[in-house]
């Protein structure tokens, strides 16, 4: 794509002074949002804090976190892959052109610079919170029009991603044209830990639109029906936030990342 973005790389305790191990990666959505409220546009997920936290109570691996800052104005245009009728001629979908600008630059950008856990390599991380299955090295999350693009990108590449964090997902889009197309293949997903929520407040909020609350329950029964592992919470009263995604971060990333 050409335009210019801010990545944010945040590396785990212990990274600089062991430098023959490597890690497995969660790619980001909104990366402005994830590490700092001075950065922010909407609040702070303060996932920094959450991950050493995770991390030095050995409930998580150590991993790298990569915020991908949106494009401001052209969020929605990146973050969706079809058209949305009510917003016809004002937002041009580029979720397309977002997902090889990440597949082939950034991915890659990332895991030449950094010591990163090549796809389907075996685990080489600390045995005291248990040796992997698989060889999971990349994650990729978000929320809302974050969440759709999470998970537009991890069906399109089987094998690529091990875990989907898919928070207050915008499945409304296109009156639930994701819904529906993992409705025909949800074995698109079947190797990859998704995680879903959405809080009961949220379809009375505008920028959440309605109809979501139902759309994501019929997805989780659909992704289950189909054999894909996946967890859903529903919070009562939860709204559509960075206060209200952080405060369940962790336990997003920990149900992705489980082995």
């Amino acid at each position: 794509m050409r335009n210019n973005r801010s990545i944010r790389v945040w590396l785990p305790p212990g990274y600089e002074a062991d430098v023959d191990k490597r890690y497995p990666v969660l790619y980001m959505m909104d990366g402005q949002n994830l590490f700092d409220a001075s950065t922010s546009f909407a609040g702070e997920w303060h996932i920094d804090r959450t991950m050493t936290r995770l991390i030095e109570e050995k409930q998580i691996e150590p991993m790298i976190v990569v915020g991908i800052d949106n494009a401001g104005a052209a969020r929605a245009s990146e973050y969706t892959s079809v058209q949305e009728p009510r917003y016809e001629g004002r937002i041009v979908p580029q979720g397309t052109e977002f997902t090889r600008m990440l597949m082939e630059e950034i991915v890659p950008m990332i895991e030449g610079v950094y010591r990163t856990r090549a796809t389907g390599e075996a685990h080489r991380g600390d045995t005291s919170i248990g040796e992997a299955q698989r060889g999971d090295a990349r994650y990729i999350g978000g929320s809302s029009l974050g969440g759709l693009i999470s998970i537009d990108i991890a069906r399109n590449h089987p094998g690529q991603f091990a875990g989907v964090i898919a928070m207050s997902t915008s499945l409304w889009w296109n009156n639930g044209w994701m819904v529906d197309q993992l409705a025909k293949n949800a074995v698109a997903m079947k190797s990859i830990r998704v995680w879903l929520d959405f809080g009961t407040a949220e379809d009375a909020d505008p920028k959440s639109q309605a109809y979501s609350l139902s759309l994501v329950r019929r997805l989780t029964m659909i992704l289950r029906a189909g054999g894909v592992t996946c967890e859903y919470l529903e919070v009562p009263g939860g709204q559509h936030n960075e206060a209200a995604w952080a405060k369940r971060f962790d336990a997003a990333v920990l149900f992705v990342t489980k082995k």
